[in-house]
This record gives structure tokens, C-alpha cells and sequence, in this order.
């Protein structure tokens, strides 16, 4: 196809190609997100850039057209005319593997990511770890990253036509009606796509051109071929070649390298229009020195290639001389990068190529594939290595590649990757290499895919019984190595609910046996185990096993397994009430998920997740906002079910908190798909409970009440009664939680007050601090309803000492009614409790305590401000006068003065006079 075809736009001397990022190696080749390199003599097409210009406000413009049109060429210079305007473009060639929707949205979504690797986070993450995740939620999630992002954005599709069809049309479809006003979309395509493009005209959202519009006129031929390509040719051959070729670029194109090779000064002796690219290109390939000939057709099974590879696949050594030699004589071979170390052919002439290597020596074309699989294997790129030994039909070849990068991807989290290469192996190859079974089974363990993965297990076990394809059978310690992993599997499986002390003997048995030979596996036991012990509140015991767990997995560098094994710390830290080192765990596991494998990974978010329910608690809401949006959807949606609960919870406070009750109730649905196997029935009370309280809270009693029901609780005619048991576990408590909440509503606050005070003591002799901060909450509120005020205002100075110097803020806030009045009161009749109030709560009070000042080891606080009469009172105060004398200057009475000194005491959380006087002075109010 002809690159000569320019606008009538200001050219960029030297265009900037778009930053790629380093993680794309392994997903995609690079050069799908870069448009070609034009030439600078281009014939001027005043018209189409008019045409293009006046639709840059537009959702969409649609190049339609055959093959050799022109269509990329335009697409490449309205690229540039984009960056021009201060709009950012970006690129995405489509191939046919780009019908798979979940691609092609992954497709754009790297394409945005030239723009910036922050742009689309969210979408990126549901399409890496939720197959299967509806389309219509993934376009949303993705119109909803673009707006956010602001800037214009122009998002250019090149063989649109390669992806077409109903899912992506769809997709496609969505996209465009719901598409904010910063994004641009333009596509270039043979055929029409399946799109509603009527209502885009209708609304006059659409800018079009067809073949119609990209033929050269009679005097863009005659510019382009004598002009341009320098024949000397009359008006009467310009008009016969115009009228044949219709205006097409491409056999405008390929005649003039046809008169090159002929020699000819005249269209003299070319022929008549005969099925016009296979005539024109038959006619240049028929000129063709035999050694380019047999260099063409053995790179043509080459998406894109560079010299190396075309050595290593052709056994020459002179590749790169091959290369410019075919491009100077112009024969359809594109230049990819500004370094041109990567090239392309033009489809048509790769396409005439292949089909003629197919008809010549069709077993050739798996030979070359299978080498072009090798040559990308030895540098460690696994989708280009599996995808060319997939197109040898060498699907043993395949599987042995797989198997060779499942660790690399399992280390860096890339596990859908891994599951969709595994589910292309034939069956037939597949019960030969009951690894991969295995590798599926330990993959879709991480999406809870529970019962999948026992059917996997299952089946692989009687596969491995086969023996080996080449009819040997397994020796004894591959079958136990095989064993032990499926065993610890299914530990993992059984670990993502709420386990019964069993799991912890399991593992401690599997580990005492032979070491398996899978150093994953070992790393992924210790996780599991440390994950345990937390649940079952043997802190110290966890810390310890999850400290060597990530020093094992350090020393395999099994990055996924570190970031787990710090996420792990991190959660045992805070159950303890330890705040600050749970975020210490969580950020250094944020970070070198971002550093190894990318800030997209699974890892990373929910790294990610963790770091920003932490900020959250502090009541930094602007600063968590973000990880909690972007990380919640990816990272709910994998690994233990502790981690989708708080997910959910995460995203329910957040909705709470911005007014909107029906979003966060959506979010705390315990009927879901998610949490409906039997074994969840601690995560659906988890999300009862909080759903609950805020249907309290809201006055709905009703819906609270039919929601306990929906997960098994019902009323207790005297849930105080519940105060006396001594057999609490994680299921029981919630259940009581829920009980008291509703007695609570209900008007029988008294008799929930002991069940509450019960669950706090359970949970302060279980070491779990941030459970016992969540219970003596719990108490409050009963106490509060209980019109108990005076005792509420006592357990709130308790509850800060007992947290103290850990900054938890936000829980008072959300489940405490009326808090800041309550916490006033405790100021007042408890000064010394200003030392203790978190920070995160002082920003808050409607009447804020100041930052302390610290003198002789003393903190001060202005906790409300003074009257201009208290602080009229506080300067003769400060100057040593007594009340008397205050009240004569003053013209007050005595017991009047004594009253605003109480007041000036209070507000200074001072006792005497001395005390007043230097907090004074040092809060700069004297």
C-alpha cells in the first residue's frame, strides 16, 4: 500500500514516537501500538484534510475502504495533525486474534497506556483477573478512566476489519454511545463495521470517508507518478491508467515499481487490468532476483520481523542487507521504528506471499514458524514464542513452552495469561503433561474458582496414572512431587474460607515430607500458612512463618509470593491494632509490585487495596480515594475471601460517606454470586453487617431485618443472653453483631449493651485490637441508645488510650451517632484526654483542637476558641490578679469571673492558673 499520499497539514519534521511501556514485551509486539514512519514527498490531498479537520470535535471519523487505499497513511497523518492541536493520540494496529474481546479491550487499553501507564488502571485490571467479566462493565469502567483522565484524548484504530464481529461490535457500540467528550475515536477498515453508525449521523457525530473519497483524482495520478515516482507519461496513458486502476493507491503503486523493474519509459506492453494485485504483483515478484524471492517467502510468516530473526529463521546471515535492499527497491516492506530495526510487509504483498509459500511447500511454513517460536523463546518472549508454535500446529512444541514460562508468569502474577495458553493445548497433548493440569489448577486457585479447580485436580490425577507420551511410566518421586502440589492446592482452596484448625496439621505434614521440587509451591505453603495462623489469632507464630515465607520467596525471586507474604504481615499488624506497621508492610509490598511486575499487576493492587483501607481508618479520605477505586474491582476479586469483603466494605464506606446509600448497599449485597458457596457464610455476615448498620442507621429497620434473614439470623426476643456464651467464633460474633444492631433499632439498646461488652472482652483476650476497637464501638452505640451518656463519653477516653499512638479515625465517625458532640464532652470533662485524641479526628471537629505545643513535657491544646470576654479575663489573669480584682476591672461579678476561668481552664485543658497562663502565651493567645 502507498505511504505517498500527504494532506495539506503543517508536517512534523520529526514526530515523537509514543513511550511503550517495558511490560508490553510479553503481552503484545510493540509495534501494534506504533504508526508507520511517512516519507516526506506525499502527493497533497487538500480535500481529505479538510474533510478530517472539520471532524476532530466528532466522536468518530471511519476511513472505509479495500485494501491499498491509502487508509493508514491517513490515519498516520491525522495522528500527526492530532499532536499538532495539543491532542494526544494513540495507536492500535488489530490483527485477527484482536476478535477475542477480552484482547482487543486490552488492545486499547495498552494503546491509552502510551499516553501515560496510569491511564485505564481500573478497566485493565477486570480484564487481567476476571474472565468472563461482562463486556458492558469493562466499557464502562473504561469510559470512566478516560473522563477521569481530562485531556483530549485520540484513540485510532488501524484494520478495524481484522476484529470485526458481533462481540466487539458490541463492545464497539457502547463505547460510542457512552464515550465522554475528551475521547476521539478513528478507524480504518475495509468494510463497514457492524456499528449503529445511523444514529451517529443523525446526531452528527460521524465524519466518513470511503473509497470513493481516497481515490487520486486524474491529477493526483498524474502528481503521484510523475511528480513523485518520476515516469515520464503521457496524458493519454495517465487517463488509461487512472481509468484502470480506478484511482487505487496500491496498483498505482505497484505499476510504478513494475515500469522500475521493466525498464519501460510507457504503460506500452503492461496489459489490461487482470484481477488487479495478483496480476501487478505477479508481475514485480516475477522479476525478482531468485535469492530475494526465497527471502520474501521465507519471511513472510513473520508478523513483524528484524534482522536476527530473519537470519535465525532463513539460515542466512545477511538479513539485514536483505532488508534495505527490499526497501529501497520498494517492495511493501514498512519501516516500524525511527531506528528501522523493525519492519513490517504491506498485507497485501504479505498476504500474496504466504499464499504463494503455501502452494510451493506448505510443510515449510510450520518449519519456519516452529523457528520464529525459537528464536522468540531464547529471548524470553513467551506470547510471540507460543503464538508461532501454535501456528506450526506443533501443539507438543506449545505445551513445552508453556510450561516453560509458567513460573515466570506465576512469580510476576500474570495468571490469566497463563490459564487462556493453557486451554488452547489439545486434550490429546495436554494428558501427557499433567503439569500443566496442575499449573491450570494452581492458577484459578487465585481466582476462587473452587470447584473448577477440584474437577481439574481430579482429572489430572487420573491422567498422570497414563504415564508419559513416550509410554514410560512416572517415577515414584515425580508421583509424590505431583501429589504433595495437588494436596497443597488444595489447602490453598480450603484457605480462602474461613479454615478449621485441620488445614494448619495438613501443611505442617506436607511440609515435613520431601521438599517438593516446584520452589512455588514451598513459597505458596508458607504463605498459606502464615494466612492461617492469623485467622486463628497465633499472631506472633504468623509473623514468624510469613518472615520466612518472604525470605523463600526472595530467594527465588518469586515476586508475587513477597508481595502476598508483606501483604500478609501487613494484615496481621492490623488486626493487632498496629496501624502504622501494617502500613509500612503494605506500601514496601505497593512498591515492589510496581518495580517487578508492573503497576497493573495483581500483586500491586492489592498491595494497593490494603494501603488505602489503612488511610481510610486515618480519615484520609482524599488519599485513599484513589487506591480504593482503582485497586478494589482487581483485587476483590482474587485471593482469600477476606480480601473481596473488604473490597466491597471499602468501596460501601466511600459511597456512604459522598451521600450515596444506594451504591454502598449494592455493594454489601451477602446474596451475591461471589460469597454464595456455603463455605463463605462468614463473608456474607461480614457484608450483612455493615449493610445492616447503615440501614439502621437510615431508619430502614424493615430492610435490616430482611436482610438478617437472607443470611440466617434471626431476632433474639433477649439478645442479652448472648452475653453469657463463652463458644464465640468468627461466625457467632457476626451473627451477634447483627442481633445487637437490630435490638438497637428496635428500641432494646439495654439489653444489647452486654453482648457488646462481651465481644470486646473476647477480643482483647484474643490479642485482635482492631477487633476490640470495632466491638467497644459497638458498645457505645448501644450505650448512646441507651441514653447511658455518661458512660458512652467513659468507654470513648478508654478506647483512645487503648489505641493510642495508632491513628484510627474513621471508624468513630461512621458508626458513632452524633461522635463530635460526644467527643466534646469527653474533652470537657476529661482534659487530659486531649493527648490522646487520634489526628485524624482533629481536622473534623466542628470546633478543632489546635496542634499541640509541648512545654516541660506538657501538651497544650486549644480545644474550642476563646470569647473575646474569656480572653479579656485571661490578661488579668495571666498578670497575677485575683478574682476580685478581675471582677473590679472588669465590672463583673466575682462568681462570674470564677465561671469564665472554669471555661478559659476547660478550653485550654488546663487545672491552675500557671498552667493557664503558659499555654497561653505559647498558643500565642496572650
Amino acid at each position: 500500500m502507498s505511504r505517498s499520499v500527504r494532506c495539506g497539514w503543517h508536517d512534523t519534521a520529526q514526530r515523537e514516537r509514543p513511550r511503550v511501556p517495558s511490560n508490553l514485551k510479553t503481552e503484545f509486539a510493540i509495534t501494534k501500538f506504533l504508526p508507520p514512519k511517512l516519507r516526506r514527498s506525499l502527493v497533497l490531498r487538500q480535500s481529505l484534510a479538510a474533510v478530517l479537520s472539520s471532524g476532530v470535535d466528532r466522536k468518530l471519523v471511519l476511513v472505509t475502504a479495500p485494501a491499498g487505499f491509502g487508509k493508514t497513511t491517513l490515519l498516520t497523518q491525522y495522528y500527526d495533525h492530532m499532536r499538532n492541536l495539543g491532542i494526544r493520540p494513540c495507536w492500535l494496529s488489530l490483527d485477527q486474534r484482536d476478535q477475542n474481546p477480552s484482547r482487543f479491550l486490552v488492545g486499547i487499553i495498552r494503546s491509552l497506556q502510551t499516553i501515560t501507564s496510569d491511564l485505564a488502571r481500573t478497566v485493565s485490571g477486570l480484564v487481567e483477573v476476571r474472565p468472563g467479566t461482562d463486556v458492558d462493565r469493562l466499557v464502562d469502567a473504561l469510559i470512566n478512566d478516560v473522563a477521569a483522565y481530562g485531556q483530549k484524548i485520540a484513540l485510532f484504530l488501524d484494520d478495524y476489519h481484522e476484529a470485526d464481529g458481533p462481540v466487539v461490535s458490541a463492545l464497539m457500540t457502547r463505547l460510542l454511545t457512552l464515550m465522554p467528550q475528551n475521547l476521539h475515536i478513528v478507524v480504518a477498515s475495509r468494510h463497514v463495521p457492524q456499528l449503529n453508525l445511523a444514529v451517529l449521523r443523525l446526531h452528527d457525530e460521524l465524519t466518513e470517508i470511503n473509497a470513493s473519497a481516497l481515490r487520486f483524482t486524474t491529477a493526483e495520478t498524474r502528481d503521484f507518478m510523475c511528480n513523485m515516482r518520476g515516469h515520464t507519461l503521457s496524458n493519454d496513458d495517465i487517463t488509461s491508467l487512472h481509468a484502470q486502476t480506478e484511482g487505487w493507491v496500491a496498483a498505482l503503486q505497484i505499476t510504478s515499481l513494475s515500469l522500475e523493474t521493466s525498464g519501460n519509459t510507457a504503460l506500452e506492453g503492461l496489459g489490461p487490468q487482470r484481477g488487479l494485485v495478483d496480476y501487478l504483483t505477479m508481475d514485480i515478484y516475477a522479476h525478482l532476483e531468485t535469492d530475494i524471492q526465497d527471502f520474501l517467502l521465507s519471511t513472510s510468516v513473520l508478523d513483524q520481523m528484524t534482522p536476527s530473526l530473519c537470519d535465525y529463521v532463513t539460515g542466512r546471515d545477511d538479513s539485514a542487507l536483505m532488508l534495505q535492499r527490499i526497501e529501497r527497491a520498494n517492495l511493501f516492506l514498512v519501516s516500524l521504528d525511527s531506528d528501522r530495526e523493525w519492519y513490517r510487509y504491506h498485507h497485501l504483498f504479505r498476504s500474496f506471499l504466504k499464499t504463494e509459500l503455501v502452494r510451493n511447500n506448505g510443510q515449510r511454513v510450520e518449519q519456519l514458524c516452529r523457528r520464529a517460536s525459537d528464536w522468540f523463546a531464547t529471548r524470553n518472549i513467551a506470547e510471540e514464542a507460543i503464538d508461532y508454535a501454535r501456528k506450526s500446529g506443533d501443539y507438543a512444541r506449545m505445551a513445552e513452552l508453556v510450561e516453560l514460562f509458567a513460573g515466570e508468569h506465576f512469580r510476576f502474577g500474570r495468571i490469566l495469561r497463563l490459564i487462556s495458553w493453557i486451554r488452547e493445548i489439545p486434550q490429546a497433548v495436554l494428558r501427557y503433561r499433567p503439569w500443566l493440569s496442575l499449573y491450570l489448577a494452581y492458577a484459578l486457585f487465585h481466582l476462587r474458582h473452587r470447584d473448577e479447580v477440584e474437577s481439574i485436580l481430579t482429572q489430572s490425577s487420573i491422567d498422570f496414572s497414563g504415564g508419559q507420551e513416550n509410554g514410560h511410566p512416572y517415577d515414584d518421586r515425580m508421583r509424590a512431587d505431583f501429589e504433595n502440589k495437588v494436596e497443597a492446592i488444595r489447602i490453598g482452596v480450603a484457605s480462602v474460607a474461613e479454615g478449621d484448625a485441620s488445614l494448619i496439621q495438613r501443611i505442617t505434614k506436607l511440609s515435613s515430607k520431601t521438599p517438593t521440587q516446584e520452589p512455588t509451591y514451598q513459597c505458596t505453603l508458607l504463605n498459606i500458612l502464615g494466612y492461617l495462623q492469623i485467622c486463628h489469632s497465633d499472631h506472633k507464630t504468623a509473623a514468624a512463618t510469613l518472615y520466612r515465607a518472604r525470605m523463600l520467596n526472595a530467594q527465588y525471586d518469586f515476586v508475587y509470593g513477597i508481595v502476598y507474604a508483606d501483604c500478609f504481615l501487613g494484615l496481621n499488624e492490623a488486626v493487632q491494632g498496629h496501624l502504622a506497621a501494617a502500613v509500612a508492610f503494605y506500601t514496601r509490598a505497593a512498591a515492589l509490585a510496581a518495580d517487578k511486575s508492573g503497576p497493573h499487576s495483581l500483586g500491586h493492587d492489592l498491595a494497593c487495596l490494603l494501603y488505602g483501607i489503612a488511610l481510610l481508618e486515618q480519615n484520609k479520605i482524599t488519599e485513599a480515594r484513589p487506591l480504593i477505586v482503582t485497586s478494589a474491582p482487581i483485587a476483590g476479586d482474587f485471593g482469600p475471601i477476606e480480601v473481596y469483603v473488604q473490597a466491597h466494605v471499602a468501596q460501601a464506606r466511600l459511597a456512604a460517606h459522598d451521600g450515596d446509600l444506594a451504591a454502598a448497599l449494592s455493594l454489601l449485597d451477602p446474596t451475591a454470586e461471589a460469597v454464595r458457596p456455603s463455605v463463605y457464610r462468614v463473608a456474607r455476615l461480614a457484608l450483612a453487617v455493615q449493610r445492616i448498620r447503615l440501614l439502621c442507621d437510615a431508619g430502614h429497620v424493615d430492610a435490616a431485618v430482611r436482610t438478617a434473614l437472607d443470611v440466617g439470623v434471626e431476632e433474639v426476643a433477649n439478645v442479652g443472653v448472648l452475653s453469657t456464651s463463652n463458644r464465640w467464633t468468627e461466625e457467632t460474633c457476626l451473627a451477634a453483631v447483627i442481633q445487637v444492631e437490630i435490638a438497637i433499632a428496635s428500641g432494646h439498646a439495654a439489653t444489647a449493651v452486654p453482648v457488646a461488652t462481651a465481644l470486646k472482652r473476647h477480643m482483647a483476650a484474643n490479642g485482635r485490637r482492631q477487633h476490640e476497637l470495632t466491638y467497644a464501638i459497638l458498645e457505645i452505640r448501644a450505650l448512646l441508645a441507651a441514653a447511658h451518656q455518661d458512660m458512652a463519653r467513659d468507654r470513648l477516653f478508654e478506647i483512645f488510650r487503648l489505641i493510642y499512638p495508632e491513628n484510627y479515625a474513621r471508624p468513630f465517625i461512621e458508626n458513632i451517632p452524633n461522635f463530635f458532640s460526644l467527643l466534646k464532652d469527653m474533652l470537657q470533662v476529661y482534659p487530659e484526654s486531649r493527648a490522646f485524641v487520634p489526628e485524624g479526628l482533629k481536622a473534623d471537629l466542628a470546633v478543632p483542637i489546635t496542634a499541640a505545643v509541648t512545654i516541660g513535657g506538657d501538651n497544650y491544646f486549644l480545644i474550642e476558641p476563646l470569647s473575646d470576654r474569656e480572653r479579656e479575663v485571661l490578661a488579668h489573669l495571666a498578670i497575677g490578679k485575683s478574682n476580685q480584682e478581675i471582677a473590679k476591672a472588669t465590672d463583673l461579678a466575682v462568681n462570674t469571673i470564677k465561671w469564665h476561668i472554669q471555661n478559659i481552664f476547660g478550653k485550654l485543658g488546663v487545672s491552675n492558673r500557671t498552667s493557664a497562663t503558659l499555654a497561653a502565651q505559647h498558643l500565642g493567645l496572650i
